[in-house]
């Protein structure tokens, strides 16, 4: 028997490793599967590899007129009525995420200082509008806002992919601005950083010693 939380926390993870994913879901008959079409290559190798669902087939639909392929994978969903093996680290968390009025309003502040940082606007709802998949724009960046309380953050290939495909779409640079959010006060470094491209960095030092020279 499936079990509803460990299918909705697996798909949870999915649609955090690539929001543009598509999910098609039969838990009907011997073999219940969950079909999943990736947009991002790096997205679908996080989640084979990271978490222990068995993988009935996989393959790269490359469809004409689109800027990327697909990568298609069908999981056995089956695995999901088993209890969760910590030793192999599953990674599964199957507790429903509580995020407090106080924490949303965190992300949305945090959201709203990253735009003003590029002097651009945050995408309300972060994201889920068409054509605004980021929390925030100008008219030369492309901004994602991630945070945390902890006082380290794991920067995955999947965050650079995801906002280097949206940045390139409209043209424009793109940037992850990290902002901890519990910070010690004997701490002296700043709260927020932000990550850019190596060759952005590049471009921005010449024009800046240009303008020095």
């Amino acid at each position: 028997m499936i079990r509803p939380r460990r299918l909705s926390a697996f798909v949870r993870k999915i649609l955090v490793a690539d929001p543009e994913a598509k999910l098609n879901i039969n838990l009907r008959g011997r073999s219940p599967f969950i079909e999943v079409c990736f947009k991002s290559a790096l997205a679908k190798d996080e989640i084979v590899s990271t978490y222990d669902i068995g993988v009935v087939s996989s393959s790269i639909i490359d469809h004409r007129g689109k800027n990327w392929p697909e990568f298609f994978v069908r999981f056995d969903a089956s695995e999901l009525s088993e209890e969760p093996d910590h030793d192999r680290g599953t990674g599964f968390s199957f507790d429903r995420v509580k995020v407090s009025k106080r924490e949303r309003r965190a992300v949305t502040r945090q959201e709203e200082e990253g735009a003003a940082l590029i002097g651009g606007r945050r995408h309300v709802g972060s994201g889920a509008l068409a054509g605004l998949k980021s929390d925030a724009s100008s008219e030369r960046w492309q901004q994602e806002a991630k945070q945390t309380k902890a006082a380290s953050v794991s920067l995955t290939a999947a965050w650079l992919d995801k906002i280097t495909r949206e940045a390139r779409v409209n043209d424009k640079r793109p940037m992850i601005h990290l902002r901890f959010t519990n910070f010690p006060d004997d701490v002296v470094a700043s709260a927020d950083w932000v990550v850019i491209p190596a060759d952005v960095f590049d471009e921005m030092r010449r024009v800046e010693d240009a303008v020095d020279g």
